[in-house]
């Protein structure tokens, strides 16, 4: 097994991080850190780190590169049958590799193994660590239910996989950067390879602050996030295609697009309640994004776009009322009033 853990100016949170990844006496370990041309003391606390343990290895870029060319980077230099990537900040539960090594032991047909994944802040909550089963998922099966949920249940220093399945897949899509984690997912599971979700332990402690990239902290970043979504589903959906036939492609397209679009419809709620005006501005992108991901969940098709002169948040406010109200005689209420009760 080889744990990746790709660095940015995370150098104080490398030695904990490394050390998460030896709590597995079962399986033989080897770490690399990918240190991505830091400019704090990261690259001095990883060469000391490695010094000590020769489990340890260390690259570093020449430049800094888009973080998903580092990610790239390291995974081409795995040799090892698994892989897990972990980010600096991030740590292992005890045992959490022993057990998705166990898996796909037992299941060769498993590629993809995740489990609960803990949010923390300060300091790390006491693990889970005794698994009482697991749950084997064909792969297009278990895409189908991401579909469904419409959003990313993985957030992925829980994710174990097979190297050779990441290299099938051509590793993280660096053409698309917000989102390739999900992306890399569906690809895997709808290319065929069976998932695998270890159960009643916690599998990785992710770090929520500031500066890690899945942290959204208002309206516009929740509206970058929901475009991106979109845009994986349909992607992932197109390559299989390519490939193979997906059975019910087009419910499954469908099935995502609503969600995401409920989500932009509550989200355009949210933001039209702020006094903020940039906020509002927002809320008005979302309510859009919202009907262009699936018209039936915000704009009736009676109700006319806004006019130029006529383009604020507030009249887009009244125009989505008025869309509620035309709604309710035409048999959509039930959906519309569950997102657009202002």
């Amino acid at each position: 097994m080889t744990v990746l853990i790709p660095c940015y100016n995370y150098g104080a949170y490398l030695p904990t991080a490394v050390a998460s990844a030896f709590t597995n006496p079962e399986v033989d370990v080897e770490v690399v850190i990918a240190d991505n041309c830091s400019t704090d003391d990261s690259v001095d606390v990883a060469r000391r780190i490695a010094a000590a343990d020769s489990r340890v290895r260390v690259t570093e870029q020449p430049y800094n590169k888009p973080y998903l060319e580092n990610y790239n980077d390291a995974i081409g230099r795995v040799t090892s049958e698994y892989t897990v990537l972990i980010d600096a900040d991030d740590l292992l539960t005890p045992g959490s590799i022993t057990r998705s090594v166990a898996l796909m032991e037992a299941h060769s047909d498993v590629s993809l193994v995740y489990g609960h994944c803990i949010r923390f802040t300060g300091e790390p909550p006491k693990p889970r660590t005794r698994a009482r089963s697991w749950v084997l998922f064909d792969g297009p099966e278990w895409a189908a239910r991401m579909y469904r949920r419409g959003r990313n249940i993985i957030l992925t220093p829980e994710v174990a996989m097979r190297t050779s399945v990441l290299a099938e897949v051509g590793g993280y899509d660096t053409e698309h950067p917000t989102g390739a984690d999900m992306l890399l997912w569906l690809q895997v599971a709808l290319s065929g390879h069976g998932v695998g979700r270890v159960n009643n332990a916690d599998q990785a402690f992710y770090r929520v602050h500031s500066r890690n990239m899945h942290f959204v902290k208002s309206s516009e970043g929740l509206l970058t996030d929901l475009t991106a979504r979109r845009r994986v589903y349909d992607l992932a959906l197109d390559r299989a295609a390519a490939q193979r036939p997906v059975e019910g492609a087009d419910n499954l397209r469908d099935a995502a697009h609503r969600k995401v679009a409920e989500e932009a419809a509550r989200g355009a709620r949210a933001a039209f309640d702020s006094a903020d005006e940039e906020s509002q501005e927002v809320a008005v992108r979302l309510a859009d994004f919202a009907s262009d991901t699936d018209p039936g969940v915000v704009v009736s098709r009676e109700i006319p776009s806004a006019t130029a002169e006529d383009t604020g948040a507030a009249a887009t406010l009244a125009r989505l009322a008025r869309t509620r109200s035309q709604a309710l005689r035409h048999g959509v209420g039930v959906r519309l009033n569950r997102y657009l009760e202002w």
